[in-house]
């Protein structure tokens, strides 16, 4: 046991540290040793029991966390000794006395007036510690409470780090509110997106579905449909991370009338694409999402794809056309053995963005379709754009896989400017294509 005057150097001494004896004492569950902090018995000494708890933030700009924090967020962990005995423990030690309530009546679990650390309930959130969260439930806490500095709830936390048991908890007060928004204007729907949980989505759902006290406010098509303040709704954050389990689930939605509001997001294949995530191409394609759609620059996701060098997602885009000809043998904008026509905002195609980081992977996918003989707004052929972004690897295989007489064609062939090959290379300075061969 540490002297209670040790005890009182360490309180003394807080300036040139952020964390104090107690901090360790919540880490380990050491309730012996935290007793010695706070457990008195004079009038006095009580009063130092409440100055301690408050000394006891570890303060500066960055943290400011309670041990009342350490003990939620390790309360769930085993201690090198062993110890795995239930956190709740300490956090009876820490609110026997002068437990402060609000006006409405909710008990104060010590949450961040500053950093934006939340409260203990945010951090039991953080690593399932649902034996912690319960007991702090029980307490009568403000479930829905959101630190000040990024509004975000213990539902978005749970949501964020899939804790399953800590989620049921938070539904049985059927007053969670659901809908509640951080600063960014991220739902609970958008954090499981990000973390690919399925789970707590499907729960949240069924939620909404069998509480009456939001039948009428809202149904659960605009929480899954909501756009954050960067425009992203969750399907969308699900597609940047990969996380095919969402995206199944969310485009299985489609008995709501705000389906083609999924849908209308017209960069989910760009970014599949672009990252070369060939399976959730696949997945929008098969919920009729269009497939050649253009983005702010007129490029299609097979645009993007050749970009990027994703050869994966090359040969899927490639495959989804074979099977849409097939489908749909009167549309004339698809071929069976050719890939449709596509040019991005300067006239650009596929074949002709793979030579901009002479990604001579991509290149040689595309180069049997017929984008080969296109050519640029500006009159530029294949051969144009290559010497002019000095694609040297992609110059090699244009110089192996055609005859003499294509390449003096091609050599030959002006722009609208009139300016051939050659000249493009003067103009450039990209004299290395020269010393190739």
């Amino acid at each position: 046991m540490i002297p209670e005057e040790r005890a009182y150097e360490e309180k003394l001494n807080i300036d040139n540290i952020t964390t104090y004896p107690l901090h360790y004492a919540a880490m380990g569950r050491s309730i012996e040793a935290a007793k010695v902090f706070l457990e008195t018995g004079t009038k006095e000494k009580n009063r130092y029991k409440i100055e301690m708890l408050e000394a006891c933030k570890s303060p500066g700009d960055l943290y400011e966390v309670h041990p009342l924090h350490v003990a939620a967020l390790y309360g769930a962990w085993e201690t090198r000794q062993g110890i795995k005995n239930d956190s709740s423990q300490f956090l009876d030690l820490m609110l026997k006395e002068n437990l402060d309530k609000d006006e409405a009546g909710y008990i104060d679990i010590y949450h961040d007036t500053k950093t934006g650390a939340g409260t203990a309930l945010h951090f039991a959130c953080m690593q399932d510690n649902h034996d912690f969260a319960q007991r702090i439930i029980n307490e009568r806490v403000d479930i829905n409470k959101s630190n000040n500095a990024t509004k975000i709830t213990p539902l978005h936390i749970a949501c964020e780090y899939n804790a399953q048991q800590t989620l049921d908890l938070l539904f049985i007060n059927k007053y969670i509110d659901v809908f509640a928004c951080d600063a960014e204007g991220n739902n609970a729907i958008h954090y499981a997106a990000r973390s690919d949980s399925q789970k707590c989505i499907d729960r949240i759902v069924q939620f909404i579905n069998q509480n009456k006290y939001y039948e009428e406010k809202c149904l659960y098509e605009d929480l899954l449909c909501k756009k954050n303040a960067m425009q992203c709704t969750p399907i969308k954050i699900a597609v940047e991370h990969g996380n095919i389990d969402t995206i199944n689930y969310l485009l299985n939605k489609k008995i709501f009338p705000k389906y083609k509001q999924f849908l209308s997001e017209n960069d989910l294949a760009h970014i599949a694409a672009k990252k070369g995530y060939h399976v959730i191409l696949r997945r929008l394609y098969d919920h009729e999402y269009d497939m050649e759609q253009e983005d702010q620059d007129g490029r299609t996701p097979l645009h993007i794809a050749a970009l990027f060098n994703q050869t994966e997602s090359i040969l899927t885009l490639k495959m989804l056309n074979l099977e849409h000809a097939i489908i749909n043998p009167l549309d004339s904008s698809f071929f069976p053995d050719e890939l449709p026509d596509a040019n991005d905002g300067i006239g650009y195609t596929p074949l002709f963005c793979a030579t901009l980081n002479d990604y001579v992977g991509a290149f040689k996918l595309l180069w049997n379709s017929r984008f080969k003989t296109k050519v640029s707004f500006s009159g530029d052929s294949v051969l144009m754009v290559t010497v002019k972004h000095g694609a040297i690897e992609c110059f090699k295989f244009i110089l192996d896989n055609s005859t003499d007489q294509e390449i003096k064609q091609m050599l030959m062939l002006p722009n609208l400017r009139l300016n051939n090959p050659l000249h493009i290379v003067a103009m450039t300075g990209n004299w290395e294509i020269f010393h190739v061969r």
